[in-house]
């Protein structure tokens, strides 16, 4: 018993003993305790960044915080500031580590505001809403074959602060709130880095004469990962086959055909429809992307061999880097939300797309 106590005594002191630095570490990015930058650091003011911010992993502070528990986190952002007025908009994904409720992800979108830099710091704040995966278990000694996944939506609440450290980059401490309905609230504190690349001229164009719509067929493959607590039997090697038509440079369709690969406990396979949105970031070599839309496959369990065909979410982001006018390079991940609550997968691919015209 003396034992217990002792040991829940440490973690607890632990844990507070990364607070506290999290929260040194923000009263000294408020402050302005960084490297100064230059002041060309305006002219980017209004260009798309990156985030990419982690915590309670290893030596690093934060984390994600339920119930008492922390367990090692990251988060990755797109913002695009400037959108209406002084109001931007992030899209964030977020990986909440392996928590006693389970592992859970969240894909969201959020509005954010910034002050105005002073001593080349500034603080933001966030808010916007969420759609979630948390796949957990009802006994924690059974969970390898006993789990399930749970979706839904919620609310996400951040406040940042940040400095510039050189022209492109800056360092950030970020909180974020998440209320996210029919599962547990979390707070995720956690230290990163910005990035704003500006514009630069590539000498590749997309379109001729004005004409933004462009069609395309895109081939991958990759790993496969479902999402289980038996890292033994949850991966396997899949594909897809994609027909792409870009509406306009930020907006398109893609339907695609997919083939999650075979695992010892799963086979599945289908056809998606989703809608994406596009934008340039740096150049109009590097594209970024995300989608969402329907995906109809057929699912078969194993080793029972049991098989239903089900209409499930689809979710996909990523890279695209354009080598000439017609061939590019992608590098994307897919995420699939099951409508059986169980077997959620995600697939990371590398692949090549041409363009038809």
């Amino acid at each position: 018993m003396a034992t217990s106590i002792a040991a829940a005594s440490a973690n607890t002191s632990k844990q507070n003993c990364r607070w506290i630095a999290s929260y040194v570490a923000a009263a000294f990015l408020a402050a302005g305790g960084v490297a100064v930058a230059d002041s060309t650091t305006d002219d980017l003011a209004s260009s798309p960044s990156v985030h990419v911010l982690l915590g309670g992993n290893g030596p690093l502070p934060g984390g994600a915080t339920s119930d008492h528990y922390t367990a090692g986190a990251f988060q990755l952002i797109y913002e695009q500031p400037d959108l209406l007025g002084p109001l931007g908009l992030e899209v964030v994904y977020l990986n909440e580590g392996f928590l006693p409720q389970g592992r859970r992800d969240d894909y969201g979108l959020q509005i954010s505001y910034w002050t105005p830099q002073l001593i080349h710091c500034r603080l933001g704040a966030e808010a916007g809403a969420d759609a979630y995966s948390n796949t957990t278990y009802t006994n924690y000694y059974q969970r390898a074959t006993d789990y399930y996944d749970r979706h839904g939506a919620g609310l996400l609440l951040s406040a940042t602060a940040q400095c510039r450290i050189t022209k492109h980059f800056g360092l950030e401490y970020r909180i974020t709130q998440i209320h996210d309905d029919g599962s547990f609230p979390t707070r995720m504190a956690m230290l990163g880095v910005e990035y704003t690349p500006g514009t630069e001229e590539s000498g590749v164009t997309l379109a001729e004469n004005g004409d933004e719509s462009r069609d395309y067929v895109e081939i991958a493959i990759g790993r496969t990962v479902v999402d289980t607590f038996y890292s033994a039997v949850d991966r396997g090697v899949g594909g897809s086959l994609g027909y792409g038509l870009n509406f306009t440079s930020h907006l398109g369709m893609e339907v695609s055909a997919i083939d999650e690969g075979h695992t010892p406990i799963t086979d599945r396979y289908g056809v998606g429809i989703e809608l994406d949105a596009r934008q340039e970031f740096n150049s109009e070599r590097w594209e970024l992307f995300a989608g969402a839309g329907p995906y109809l496959a057929r699912l078969t369990e194993l080793p029972a061999g049991v098989g239903t065909t089900r209409t499930n979410l689809l979710l996909d982001y990523g890279a695209l880097w354009q080598v000439t006018r017609s061939v590019a390079v992608s590098l994307k991940g897919i995420r699939v939300l099951s409508a059986t609550e169980h077997d959620d997968a995600d697939l990371i691919e590398v692949g090549a797309a041409i363009r038809l015209r």
